[in-house]
């Protein structure tokens, strides 16, 4: 059964993916960088929910979505095999990528982390969502959220707290595939179905308010008035409970209204629309692509720039060179079949 395609949906990954690829080329030590991270993974998790239907038994489900986001990643992945093989790729154990997760913290497969994060969200909501009770329901995504806020409180480093200074650090929990973001991941997802379900929309004065809010929070938080802690969800660094909801839902409902804005602009519509239909390939080469580019650069024609103009090249690259790729890989039936996870 092929689902209704809806603009503002396409529209709203665009906007996410760019935030995404704005914040691996920023330095961790941009002002952006932080506000970014409030938000911008958990977004993806939403938009997913926003897209889930319970018609499917659980196996066809499950292969739908495995030959969508599986099929794609272990393409790429045999590929950096075969090109790390040969010299090309900078050498990852092949324990760690077949482990993923928070093995491959800084490697140029870091990202990689978040595909089979979502398969296994998208499994375990299927389950949450064939609960006929909405109370029951409820409660057991609370649970999900209490049991990631407890794991977070454990594992990792400062009491609820966390400096950055952590950020590479091993004190946290490892399973494979970062299966241990999944409770957290649960809730986003469900939130973004059950957003889809009540069709909540905002006004345009309410947009800008909570806009205008969040952008207060930001001030406040920038000027040390307040500290909210940094949201790195692989690394399970969830910063403050509630504080960890409410920022990424009101920036999801602020989005989705930007979204369905551009989606009344022809051209912008059309721009939009495809880099969000591009955006799992952009989520899967972005680093690489961008990485291996001025790599080239530096040592073929020995261009070197301040950092500002390679973090702005470099963001720049890591959307259009992908771009690039999801645009030979769609014609061709086998290509969309092993890197893009469509089926004919």
């Amino acid at each position: 059964m092929e689902k209704k395609r809806y603009a503002w949906i396409d529209i709203a990954k665009a906007l996410g993916i760019i935030l995404i690829v704005v914040g691996h080329g920023l330095n961790y030590k941009h002002v952006s960088f932080k506000y970014i991270y409030w938000f911008h993974v958990p977004l993806f998790f939403i938009i997913s929910g926003t897209l889930h239907t319970q018609h499917d038994s659980i196996y066809s489900f499950i292969s739908r979505r495995f030959k969508h986001l599986m099929v794609p990643y272990c393409t790429y992945l045999l590929i950096y095999v075969v090109f790390m093989s040969i010299g090309i790729c900078g050498e990852i154990p092949i324990y760690k990528i077949l482990l993923g997760g928070k093995f491959l913290i800084n490697t140029n497969l870091a990202i990689y982390w978040f595909v089979p994060c979502l398969l296994a969200t998208q499994i375990v909501s299927f389950l949450i969502l064939k609960i006929d009770s909405v109370f029951m329901r409820f409660c057991t995504v609370i649970i999900f959220y209490l049991g990631a806020i407890i794991l977070q409180y454990i594992f990792t480093d400062t009491f609820g707290y966390f400096m950055f200074n952590s950020y590479f650090s091993n004190n946290t929990i490892i399973l494979p595939l970062s299966f241990e973001v999944v409770p957290m991941a649960v809730v986003f997802y469900v939130m973004g179905f059950s957003l889809a379900k009540s069709k909540l929309q905002l006004s345009g004065i309410l947009t800008i308010a909570l806009a205008v809010f969040f952008g207060f929070i930001i001030y406040l938080d920038n000027k040390r008035i307040i500290d909210i802690p940094h949201y790195v969800m692989y690394l399970q660094q969830y910063s403050l409970p509630i504080i960890n909801i409410i920022l990424p839902a009101g920036c999801f409902l602020i989005i989705r209204q930007l979204s369905i804005s551009i989606e009344k602009h022809s051209v912008l519509r059309g721009v939009f629309m495809s880099i969000g239909q591009a955006s799992m390939t952009i989520l899967f080469t972005h680093v690489i692509l961008a990485n291996g580019f001025i790599y080239l650069l530096y040592v073929f024609f020995d261009y070197k720039v301040a950092e500002p103009q390679v973090t702005f090249l470099w963001i720049i690259l890591g959307l259009i060179l992908p771009y690039l790729a999801y645009s030979f890989f769609k014609p061709f039936s086998l290509t969309r079949k092993f890197f893009l996870g469509i089926s004919d």
